[in-house]
């Protein structure tokens, strides 16, 4: 029996190394993209999405390090339409909802609150996101989500 819970250990620890290695891939390609959008040859591919479609693939995303954390993620109960770059909206996702977990107390909660689109002009608007638990609000300009 103790073999089955050295496998255990084993397995758990690869898939945090996995994670990990992961989670740095991305924090490289950010560092990248970055670079990319202030020489202004960041490539978008807006698309039609919904927000809790781009909330869940976020949560999904960063459902581990919540989970070691010990902290639950609160979706927002609303939804509005996008058109917008969705990888894009969820890399922002899941730094904002990163930093929330990490800097949360254990047993707390992290609400992801979706305030609303403010339409600006045909091509431009403000998706205001809110995570309760830093009590942050950052607004994502939409015409960086365009070509």
């Amino acid at each position: 029996m103790p073999l089955v819970t050295s496998q255990g250990k084993a397995v758990l620890g690869a898939e945090r190394a996995e994670s990990n290695v992961v989670r740095l891939i991305a924090l490289i390609n950010d560092l990248l993209d970055l670079e990319k959008m202030e020489s202004g040859n960041l490539n978008m591919e807006p698309a039609d999405t919904s927000v809790f479609d781009l909330v869940d693939q976020s949560v999904d995303a960063i459902k581990q390090f919540a989970d070691e954390h010990e902290v639950s993620i609160e979706k927002p109960k609303a939804d509005y339409a996008l058109y917008a770059d969705p990888g894009r909206i969820v890399q922002v996702l899941v730094n904002l909802l990163s930093n929330a977990i990490k800097y949360s107390e254990k047993a707390s909660t992290v609400r992801v609150e979706v305030t609303g689109i403010v339409p600006i002009n045909w091509n431009l608007g403000s998706l205001i996101v809110g995570v309760a638990s830093l009590k942050i609000c950052k607004k994502l300009s939409l015409n960086a989500f365009s070509k």
